[in-house]
């Protein structure tokens, strides 16, 4: 695959540089971050004493990165400026993008490095790699039960409040 990274200055590109030799010289302290700026380690910095200066006005959304905010702000306008030219996928992230158009070409850049598991997305991959460590994040605080995936709590979960939040009206099913 080939790199189709572009800048404005030397430094960004220098950095970018980094990613591909595999190296990261800013590392955080308290967790297992390393990136190639120190302006990201800033921003990750920024999570751990809850700092999030970065606030939408129309509704209560706060965030570490400008860019986000930026991005988030399309939702209350409705844009979606990047596109496919394949398919009508639209969205508000360029990386977004880049990631859908995994699902034309069938790439799949990620992989893993215990056994022959590839795939698109790095939360993929990161949910892949807890089957080789065992490890499952995710806790259930009324019983024991424990998994790697978030979603799986959730649906977990809801086996102690008793709630089932899909259902299918009776109008909804003969319209159909």
């Amino acid at each position: 695959m080939q790199c189709e990274f572009s800048c404005t200055t030397s430094s960004y590109l220098k950095n970018h540089m980094l990613k591909h030799r595999g190296e990261n010289p800013f590392s955080c302290n308290k967790y297992n971050y390393k990136c190639t700026c120190i302006g990201f380690l800033k921003q990750h910095m920024l999570k751990h004493n809850g700092q999030k200066p970065f606030n939408c006005n129309p509704c209560n959304y706060n965030c570490t990165v400008a860019n986000d905010l930026k991005r988030h702000m399309l939702t209350h306008s409705g844009e979606k400026p990047y596109s496919c030219n394949e398919c009508d996928f639209k969205c508000t992230a360029a990386n977004n993008l880049k990631r859908h158009k995994f699902t034309h070409t069938g790439e799949k850049p990620l992989s893993c490095k215990w056994c022959d598991y590839k795939c698109s997305q790095a939360f993929n991959l990161k949910e892949h790699i807890l089957t080789h460590s065992g490890e499952k994040p995710f806790s259930c605080n009324e019983c024991d039960y424990k998994c790697t995936i978030a979603n799986n709590l959730k649906r977990q979960r809801l086996t102690h409040t008793g709630e089932k939040p899909f259902a299918l009206s009776l109008a909804h099913y003969l319209a159909i």
